[in-house]
Protein backbone atom coordinates (compact mmCIF):
# COMPACT_ATOMS: atom_id res chain seq x y z
CA UNK A 1 0.00 0.00 0.00
CA UNK A 2 2.36 2.54 0.90
CA UNK A 3 4.47 1.89 -2.67
CA UNK A 4 1.23 3.05 -4.26
CA UNK A 5 1.18 5.65 -2.22
CA UNK A 6 4.39 6.62 -3.07
CA UNK A 7 4.08 5.96 -6.64
CA UNK A 8 0.78 8.77 -6.60
CA UNK A 9 2.75 10.88 -4.73
CA UNK A 10 5.72 10.93 -7.09
CA UNK A 11 3.36 11.19 -10.10
CA UNK A 12 1.44 13.90 -8.02
CA UNK A 13 4.85 16.11 -7.68
CA UNK A 14 5.88 15.30 -11.64
CA UNK A 15 2.85 16.54 -12.62
CA UNK A 16 2.80 19.80 -10.80
CA UNK A 17 6.47 20.51 -11.71
CA UNK A 18 5.45 20.08 -15.56
CA UNK A 19 2.85 22.77 -15.17
CA UNK A 20 5.08 25.27 -13.45
CA UNK A 21 6.80 25.28 -16.68
CA UNK A 22 4.20 26.61 -18.55
CA UNK A 23 4.91 29.82 -19.55
CA UNK A 24 2.59 32.88 -18.69
CA UNK A 25 2.40 35.59 -20.80
CA UNK A 26 2.52 39.60 -20.23
CA UNK A 27 0.73 42.24 -21.84
CA UNK A 28 4.47 43.80 -21.66
CA UNK A 29 6.15 40.84 -23.45
CA UNK A 30 2.78 40.49 -26.07
CA UNK A 31 3.10 44.63 -26.60
CA UNK A 32 6.86 44.49 -27.18
CA UNK A 33 6.38 41.44 -29.90
CA UNK A 34 3.70 43.57 -31.30
CA UNK A 35 6.08 46.24 -31.74
CA UNK A 36 8.62 44.11 -33.13
CA UNK A 37 6.00 42.68 -35.57
CA UNK A 38 5.77 46.58 -36.73
CA UNK A 39 9.37 46.43 -37.78
CA UNK A 40 9.60 42.58 -38.98
CA UNK A 41 6.92 40.73 -40.90
CA UNK A 42 9.29 38.03 -39.05
CA UNK A 43 7.81 38.31 -35.72
CA UNK A 44 4.11 38.30 -36.55
CA UNK A 45 3.78 34.55 -35.83
CA UNK A 46 4.94 35.14 -32.28
CA UNK A 47 3.27 37.89 -31.58
CA UNK A 48 -0.44 36.27 -32.34
CA UNK A 49 0.59 33.35 -30.29
CA UNK A 50 0.65 35.79 -27.19
CA UNK A 51 -2.11 37.50 -28.09
CA UNK A 52 -3.83 34.29 -28.39
CA UNK A 53 -2.72 32.86 -25.07
CA UNK A 54 -4.18 36.65 -23.80
CA UNK A 55 -7.40 36.49 -25.56
CA UNK A 56 -8.48 33.64 -23.48
CA UNK A 57 -8.43 35.52 -20.42
CA UNK A 58 -11.76 37.33 -19.86
CA UNK A 59 -10.21 41.15 -19.30
CA UNK A 60 -8.48 40.99 -22.15
CA UNK A 61 -10.74 39.86 -24.98
CA UNK A 62 -11.32 42.82 -26.87
CA UNK A 63 -8.24 44.22 -27.07
CA UNK A 64 -5.93 41.17 -27.58
CA UNK A 65 -8.71 40.07 -30.60
CA UNK A 66 -7.69 43.60 -31.92
CA UNK A 67 -4.33 43.22 -32.04
CA UNK A 68 -4.70 39.77 -33.80
CA UNK A 69 -6.44 41.52 -36.37
CA UNK A 70 -3.80 44.38 -36.70
CA UNK A 71 -1.22 41.92 -36.76
CA UNK A 72 -3.33 39.48 -39.70
CA UNK A 73 -3.73 42.89 -41.71
CA UNK A 74 -0.31 43.26 -40.94
CA UNK A 75 0.54 40.27 -43.25
CA UNK A 76 -0.63 41.51 -46.25
CA UNK A 77 2.49 43.61 -46.73
CA UNK A 78 4.68 40.32 -47.21
CA UNK A 79 2.65 38.72 -50.08
CA UNK A 80 2.58 38.85 -53.07
CA UNK A 81 -0.33 38.30 -54.88
CA UNK A 82 -2.51 40.94 -54.57
CA UNK A 83 -5.71 38.64 -53.56
CA UNK A 84 -4.16 37.14 -50.73
CA UNK A 85 -3.07 41.02 -49.54
CA UNK A 86 -6.69 41.99 -49.73
CA UNK A 87 -7.82 38.94 -48.01
CA UNK A 88 -5.65 39.49 -45.31
CA UNK A 89 -6.72 42.97 -45.10
CA UNK A 90 -10.12 42.60 -45.16
CA UNK A 91 -9.93 39.61 -42.47
CA UNK A 92 -7.39 41.54 -40.56
CA UNK A 93 -10.23 44.44 -40.29
CA UNK A 94 -13.09 42.53 -39.45
CA UNK A 95 -11.47 40.49 -36.57
CA UNK A 96 -10.41 44.00 -34.69
CA UNK A 97 -13.47 45.34 -35.38
CA UNK A 98 -14.54 42.04 -33.52
CA UNK A 99 -12.57 43.25 -30.68
CA UNK A 100 -13.89 46.78 -30.65
CA UNK A 101 -17.45 45.24 -30.42
CA UNK A 102 -16.21 43.36 -27.35
CA UNK A 103 -14.85 46.77 -26.14
CA UNK A 104 -15.89 49.74 -27.62
CA UNK A 105 -13.93 51.79 -25.04
CA UNK A 106 -10.53 50.46 -24.73
CA UNK A 107 -8.56 53.31 -25.23
CA UNK A 108 -5.35 50.24 -26.59
CA UNK A 109 -7.77 49.09 -28.65
CA UNK A 110 -9.09 51.91 -30.26
CA UNK A 111 -5.57 53.04 -30.61
CA UNK A 112 -4.18 50.04 -32.31
CA UNK A 113 -7.36 49.45 -34.76
CA UNK A 114 -7.09 53.69 -35.67
CA UNK A 115 -3.15 53.03 -36.26
CA UNK A 116 -3.79 49.96 -38.28
CA UNK A 117 -6.55 51.62 -40.79
CA UNK A 118 -4.44 54.82 -41.09
CA UNK A 119 -1.56 53.09 -42.48
CA UNK A 120 -3.72 50.90 -45.19
CA UNK A 121 -3.93 52.05 -48.32
CA UNK A 122 -6.26 54.55 -49.66
CA UNK A 123 -8.24 52.42 -51.52
CA UNK A 124 -9.45 50.48 -48.51
CA UNK A 125 -10.74 53.82 -47.78
CA UNK A 126 -10.13 52.71 -43.62
CA UNK A 127 -9.12 56.75 -43.32
CA UNK A 128 -12.84 57.85 -41.74
CA UNK A 129 -12.78 54.47 -39.13
CA UNK A 130 -9.38 55.67 -38.35
CA UNK A 131 -9.55 59.15 -37.55
CA UNK A 132 -12.64 57.82 -35.86
CA UNK A 133 -11.25 55.42 -33.43
CA UNK A 134 -8.44 58.04 -32.71
CA UNK A 135 -11.09 60.87 -31.89
CA UNK A 136 -13.06 59.02 -29.39
CA UNK A 137 -10.07 58.04 -27.65
CA UNK A 138 -10.15 62.25 -26.82
CA UNK A 139 -13.60 61.69 -25.95
CA UNK A 140 -13.34 58.65 -23.90
CA UNK A 141 -10.31 58.93 -22.02
CA UNK A 142 -11.62 61.37 -18.68
CA UNK A 143 -12.81 58.08 -17.37
CA UNK A 144 -10.65 55.97 -18.32
CA UNK A 145 -7.02 57.76 -17.84
CA UNK A 146 -6.57 55.61 -14.67
CA UNK A 147 -6.54 52.01 -16.75
CA UNK A 148 -3.84 52.64 -18.96
CA UNK A 149 0.05 52.81 -19.05
CA UNK A 150 1.00 56.53 -19.55
CA UNK A 151 3.68 55.21 -22.53
CA UNK A 152 0.22 54.32 -24.34
CA UNK A 153 -1.36 56.71 -23.71
CA UNK A 154 1.48 59.17 -24.39
CA UNK A 155 1.84 57.38 -28.01
CA UNK A 156 -1.96 57.89 -28.85
CA UNK A 157 -2.22 61.56 -28.21
CA UNK A 158 0.93 62.33 -29.87
CA UNK A 159 0.00 60.27 -32.70
CA UNK A 160 -3.51 61.64 -32.97
CA UNK A 161 -2.06 65.74 -33.04
CA UNK A 162 0.81 64.78 -35.69
CA UNK A 163 -1.51 62.89 -37.87
CA UNK A 164 -5.18 63.70 -37.39
CA UNK A 165 -6.76 66.85 -38.24
CA UNK A 166 -8.73 68.20 -34.80
CA UNK A 167 -10.47 71.23 -34.20
CA UNK A 168 -9.08 74.00 -31.97
CA UNK A 169 -10.98 72.65 -28.95
CA UNK A 170 -9.67 69.31 -29.71
CA UNK A 171 -6.71 69.82 -29.72
CA UNK A 172 -6.72 72.02 -26.97
CA UNK A 173 -7.97 68.76 -24.87
CA UNK A 174 -5.27 66.09 -26.48
CA UNK A 175 -2.29 69.20 -25.29
CA UNK A 176 -4.11 68.80 -21.72
CA UNK A 177 -4.11 65.42 -21.72
CA UNK A 178 -0.78 64.63 -22.91
CA UNK A 179 0.35 66.71 -19.94
CA UNK A 180 -1.62 65.28 -17.32
CA UNK A 181 0.02 61.93 -18.63
CA UNK A 182 3.34 63.15 -18.91
CA UNK A 183 3.11 64.13 -15.52
CA UNK A 184 2.08 61.01 -14.07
Amino acid sequence: MKLIYLRLLILFVALIGSTTLIKCVTWEEARKEYYKAVEDGDNIEKAEELFSELKNQQEFKGVAQTYIGSLTAMKAQYVLWPGTKLEYANSGIDIMEGGLRKDPDNLEALFIYGTTCYYMPFFMGMSDEAEEALKKIVKVYPDAKNQYHPDILENAFLFILEEIELTPEEKKKVYTYLGEVKSD
